[in-house]
This record gives C-alpha cells, sequence and structure tokens, in this order.
C-alpha cells in the first residue's frame, strides 16, 4: 500500500500522561508516510493531557492533499468520557 495520508483518530494514550505521549510518538515514526494526521480521543485529554497532546502533534483542522481536501472536528473534553460539537467547532 501507499496511501496519500493515515489519519490516527485518537485514543493514542490510555491516560493522558507523559510517558504514554512520549511512547506513542516514538511509534508514530514509523509510519513512513508523507501525510499522518493525528486526532485526539477522549482519553487522550484525560489527566490535563490535552496540554501535552497539542504540544506533541500540533493540528490543524484543514488538510490539503492534491486534490483532496480533509477538515477534521475533534470533540474530546477535558477528564470526560465524552465528546461534545461545541460552539469552537462551529466559528
Amino acid at each position: 500500500m501507499n496511501p496519500d495520508a493515515v489519519i490516527i483518530t485518537g485514543d493514542l494514550t490510555e491516560n493522558g500522561v507523559l510517558d504514554e505521549f512520549e511512547s506513542v510518538k516514538e511509534q508514530l515514526k514509523k509510519i513512513k508516510i508523507k501525510n499522518v494526521v493525528v486526532l485526539s480521543g477522549n482519553h487522550d485529554y484525560r489527566n490535563t493531557g490535552y496540554l501535552l497532546f497539542r504540544s506533541f502533534f500540533p493540528s490543524k483542522t484543514i488538510h490539503e492533499f492534491d486534490d483532496t481536501v480533509i477538515i477534521t472536528l475533534g470533540t474530546a473534553r477535558p477528564d470526560r468520557d465524552e465528546g461534545k460539537v461545541g460552539y469552537r467547532q462551529n466559528l
């Protein structure tokens, strides 16, 4: 396979702590694709993991690859087991 992009849809960690983010960052280096889109899951937002997630995986909401556009919407909420679409996603 030779995909144009790989999209990882969250829950990279169990508890949103530093050593988990460091470990997953190393694992993701094995993906030898130019365009890797990483989204957070609710587990990644636990224990202030949302701050770590942003520093390990800075992201944007619009990703353009040749003739394809991917728009992402993060719904994870800190220390909650559910997501929500709020005013920030509606701007």
